[in-house]
């Protein structure tokens, strides 16, 4: 009897150190599994901030190209305006002068007044100049119809005297961006009777931009 007791009793304490022993083991599964858990949690927070933040830097930089691709616009001639990518050109006036001691051919001239004003910072054109004159010369050509041809007329000398000496000291000077330049251009005509064609492009033989048609008669 004492023998089925004693059996019993350790029987009893072997099973209970059997399941004091596997509690802690179920503890530290669980908070093994928490942790594992908790690490997930924060790695998906990071992954969502992470994307958060790519979307709005990828949200700002669309937008800064709608910016520059706005501001880089070309539009054809309309009223005497136009823009190429760096430049927008506005033909302002004309006048008609007489032969004078500054002419060489003797013939009547065609003066073109006009604004350029930079769309792109010094640094952003790069080796392309941004002048008054620079621009015009690439982007307008001058022509007119004798009986025989359509000529391209040939540019006249400046005069010399107090109304044009302004354009004279800013005509080849680099434009900020935002910024606004007059200037003139001087066209020896071929004939008074039949009109002017200003034609623009974009650049040296680039995209036609229209032109404008200026009555030399009077």
């Amino acid at each position: 009897m004492k023998k089925s007791l004693l059996t019993g009793g350790l029987a009893t304490l072997l099973l209970l150190g059997a399941c004091s022993s596997e509690e802690p083991e179920a503890a530290e599964e669980s908070v093994e599994e928490e942790s594992v858990e908790a690490n997930s949690n924060e790695e998906k927070t990071e992954e969502a901030a992470t994307e958060s933040a790519n979307t709005e830097a990828e949200t700002e930089e669309s937008e800064t190209v709608k910016r520059d691709e706005s501001s880089n616009e070309v539009k054809a001639m309309e009223n005497g305006t136009f823009e190429i990518q760096m430049a927008k050109v506005e033909i302002k006036d004309t006048k008609i002068l007489p032969p004078d001691e500054y002419s060489d051919t003797g013939k009547d001239r065609l003066v073109v007044f006009y604004d350029v004003t930079s769309k792109v910072t010094p640094e952003e054109a790069g080796e392309t100049e941004v002048s008054p004159l620079m621009v015009w010369t690439a982007t307008v050509e001058a022509t007119q119809e004798t009986p025989d041809t359509i000529q391209d007329l040939n540019v006249g000398s400046v005069p010399m005297n107090e109304e044009y000496d302004k354009y004279l000291d800013t005509q080849m000077s680099v434009i900020k961006k935002d910024k606004t330049v007059e200037n003139v251009t001087v066209y020896e005509l071929e004939n008074r009777e039949n009109p002017v064609i200003l034609k623009a492009t974009q650049g040296f033989g680039g995209q036609d931009l229209g032109q404008m048609e200026i009555d030399v008669t009077e």
